[in-house]
Formats: C-alpha cells, structure tokens, sequence
C-alpha cells in the first residue's frame, strides 16, 4: 500500500486558480441570464376562432358566411398578452390554419405579412376537412420553444383537449401559460360590422377577454 502524498504548495496554487476560473465563468453566464429579456409567444388555433366567431355572429361555423377582422383580433391578442406579461417581449404570434396542399389562401398570404405573426398550415383534403391537423403543429412548435428555452411564457388559443399534453409538456420545461379561449364559454363577444365588399356580417376583435389563467 502506498501512502498519497499531499500536494505541494505549487499543485494547490493550480487548484486554487482553476476554481477561481470557473466561479468566473459561472458568473459571466448568470450574469447573461439575467439580462438576457424573456420573451412570450401567442399560439393561435384559427379554426377554432372562426368556428367560435361565427357561431356568435351568424350562428354558422361556415366561414362563407361572415368575414374575421383577423389582423384587430390579432392586434388584441398581443395587447391583452402585454397585460399578462408587462416586461416580457413578444417573440411572434403563431397562427395555425388549414390550406389544400398547404398553399397559402389571400386571406392567409396577408396574415403571414402582418409584423410578429407566422402562419403555420395543415393540410386540407378535397372535402375541406383537415387531414393532416394544426394540433400537431401547435405541439411542436410549443414543445420545441419550451425546450430550447426561448419562450419563458405562452398564450394559447384554443379549445382542443389534445393540446393539453403538450401544455404540459412546456410546464415540465418551466413555461408558465396563460389561457384565451374564444367563444359563449370564455365570455367573449364578437362585434360585427357591414362588409361593404361582400354584404357579409364581419366579426371584429372581441370587445372584452375572459380572464387568463396563468399557471
């Protein structure tokens, strides 16, 4: 058995300066954390906005029967989630919608132009039906912000149980969500207006927002 030498003045030297090194590394990094802005992210389910907006407006979910005010409706969005996060910054507004083949339609061409919005589509088949769904979409988008910690808080739009997975999903990474839901339930009301292009009714952004449940 051999006995271990203490080390000499000189190895505790190296030690000592090595620690030092690395508890200045360590705080240069918190120092960027906390300086570094958290940023929120709105995620918008459109289907369910229009099926809600109509059925307020026109008592139809057809969206040939009325026209959405989508960019004001978009517009409160972010206003209402600077309420919920005062000093957090918007990351982008993600609007989830369907489209044949995944074409943008014009109405969908000028959302994805309006400043912080990123229109995300599923797949539409030749009923209109969707066949590839926005749920998936929501689901990753959320997980993959959550994960990689680009989002410390979120907003979401809809009403589908099958998101809820994936709200949890974030919450494991630390992502605090606040709910928006749209229609009868959320206590929302749609306004309407004459179009004067189509002689359609025409939903506007809602006049009041239910509360938002941050978790």
């Amino acid at each position: 058995m051999h006995d271990v030498e203490p080390p000499g003045g000189a190895d505790l030297a190296a030690i000592a300066a090595g620690i030092e090194r690395t508890n200045e590394l360590l705080q240069r990094v918190l120092a960027e954390v906390a300086t570094t802005p958290s940023t929120h992210a709105i995620f918008v389910d459109a289907g369910y906005v229009y099926a809600a907006a109509g059925r307020l407006v026109t008592g139809t979910e057809d969206r040939r029967a009325f026209e959405l005010d989508t960019e004001g409706l978009i517009e409160a969005y972010i206003d209402r989630a600077r309420t919920i996060f005062p000093d957090i910054r918007l990351l982008r507004v993600y609007w989830y919608d369907g489209a044949r083949r995944r074409i943008h339609t014009t109405e969908q061409q000028r959302i994805a132009e309006l400043p912080d919005v990123k229109v995300r589509l599923g797949n539409l088949n030749a009923n209109n039906q969707q066949k590839e769904g926005v749920d998936s979409l929501i689901r990753i988008d959320l997980e993959s912000l959550a994960r990689h910690r680009t989002i410390g808080d979120a907003v979401l739009v809809g009403g589908d149980e099958d998101l809820v997975s994936a709200v949890e999903a974030a919450q494991g990474y630390g992502v605090r969500g606040a709910g928006a839901p749209v229609g009868h339930r959320g206590g929302h009301r749609a306004q309407t207006r004459p179009s004067r292009c189509s002689g359609r009714s025409t939903a506007s952004a809602p006049s009041t927002w239910s509360s938002a449940s941050r978790t």
